[in-house]
């Protein structure tokens, strides 16, 4: 009696696994943005507020309930357009508050001005890690940059370069080009 009980409670166990990994790949498997992950009931969450600041690739937000939020800002989120402090911003968040996608409530911040968006940092390569350039500035703070397709490389660098790169509010490169 109690092997069979311990047979059918192992069969419902691998039932159950089954059933929620074919569910569970079949919705990941055609999903193909956040919004659209929103839509299909996966557990993302929509928040809007207030950006009050910018902390490395960390947006904080201020909600209407008056909570901060630190949402990561990674590669794969998808941001229509820059924004700075003070904006209001619509974010679709992972349950681990992962940014998926960033959008403005209001239509004013559609357009992207680079210039305001990113900032140059000056220092020397001290090892590369994959897509990640990391570099010391002369104060000695180290910053892991994000070197994508998008990139503009004038050059090809080694660790010991002195380098002058222009980096996006979330720390991905722009363009890397040799200090002078």
């Amino acid at each position: 009696m109690r092997k069979r009980v311990m047979q059918s409670l192992l069969l419902w166990t691998l039932w159950s696994v089954t059933v929620t990994s074919l569910t569970m790949s079949s919705r990941w498997a055609t999903a193909q943005s956040a919004e659209e992950l929103t839509s299909i009931g996966t557990p993302y969450k929509t928040v809007k507020g207030e950006l009050i600041r910018i902390e490395g690739r960390y947006y904080v937000l201020k909600d209407d309930q008056g909570k901060e939020l630190y949402l990561l800002v990674g590669p794969d989120t998808v941001a229509q357009g820059s924004f700075k402090t003070g904006d209001r911003i619509v974010v679709s968040a992972s349950p681990i508050e992962h940014a998926m996608f960033i959008k403005p409530l209001s239509q004013r911040h559609v357009e992207i001005d680079l210039d305001a968006a990113t900032r140059t940092i000056r220092g020397r390569l001290i090892k590369i890690e994959g897509k990640y350039y990391v570099l010391k500035d002369a104060a000695g703070h180290e910053f892991r940059l994000l070197v994508t397709a998008s990139t503009e490389m004038v050059g090809a660098f080694n660790p010991g370069d002195d380098l002058e790169v222009a980096v996006s509010p979330v720390e991905h490169a722009m363009s890397i080009r040799a200090n002078p």
